[in-house]
């Protein structure tokens, strides 16, 4: 085989022919060379390096990616502008680089009014055509939603009214009037019950007015007493107070508080003293 005179080929030549070849492969085969081998690939090497030639667009892996049924691309995620890749055409091909940007650039295509519209447009159609009804259940449809409601009657005062399979009470009033006589009575209150007790004095615990409760109320005289622990030294606290007790002397009420303090022999009396005269009463 005749041997290839490398030297006859200048830098302008050399710089051109590199440039239009992919790998060193390519190269000694656009020299001139018949068998490629490891000698061959070396001599190559050597050539470039003595003329100083760049080969740092050359591609190793070149052919195998052509041969790639899902070639691997670049792309600049829409979200956040970073650059990643993914593979083309393939079944997971990615439009973003990564879950959080996924979330942020579909969000506004999952919701908007014509998917939701969509969505809410065939659960009705379902509903309707699956035959299944159910007694004094309604179907409403509310903002694009469809949602049943059941013929109820409330725990707290009996009434009858229209909502949701879970709902118990008609109303906030009626659910709050609830929630507060079945929480525990706080040490204060527990106390002052005690008290009252011991004085033969039966008050109404928990009155509700407007959204307000009393924690003793005496009904026939409107008589308000508040037992005021520590958390009613917040200033938040005592502007939410100062509009209760407003809202209750506008109805008639006389409101009267006790600021709790910590429990000894001398303060029990001086609570008992102070309900004794709030309540107009000459002894036990």
């Amino acid at each position: 085989m005749a041997r290839i005179d490398l030297q006859k080929f200048s830098k302008e030549e050399l710089q051109k022919i590199v440039a239009g070849c992919s790998d060193k492969t390519e190269l000694a085969i656009r020299l001139g060379f018949k068998g490629i081998s490891g000698q061959t690939i070396k001599k190559v090497a050597q050539l470039v390096e003595q003329h100083s030639i760049s080969i740092n667009h050359f591609d190793a892996a070149k052919k195998t990616k052509a041969r790639r049924k899902y070639p691997i691309v670049k792309k600049n995620c829409p979200v956040c502008n970073n650059e990643f890749e993914t593979q083309q055409r393939h079944p997971k091909e990615t439009d973003t680089c990564s879950y959080i940007c996924s979330n942020t650039y579909f969000a506004a295509i999952r919701h908007t009014k014509e998917a939701n519209s969509k969505t809410s447009n065939s659960m009705i159609r379902l509903a309707e055509e699956s035959g299944k009804s159910e007694i004094g259940v309604e179907r409403v449809r509310i903002e694009g939603h469809i949602y049943k409601v059941y013929d109820k009657v409330c725990l707290k005062c009996n009434q009858s009214f229209k909502g949701q399979k879970d709902r118990k009470y008609c109303s906030q009033t009626c659910s709050a009037w609830i929630a507060c006589h079945n929480k525990v009575p706080s040490f204060a209150e527990q106390t002052t019950m005690n008290i009252l007790d011991e004085l033969g004095i039966k008050l109404e615990q928990e009155l509700m007015i407007g959204k307000w409760f009393i924690d003793f109320a005496d009904i026939d005289r409107k008589i308000a007493i508040e037992i005021d622990g520590r958390y009613h030294d917040d200033p938040e606290r005592k502007a939410k107070d100062a509009i209760k007790d407003n809202h209750l002397i506008s109805q008639g009420w006389q409101v009267h508080r006790i600021k709790w303090k910590k429990l000894t022999k001398e303060f029990r009396q001086e609570v008992k003293d102070r309900l004794i005269k709030i309540l107009n009463q000459s002894g036990v």
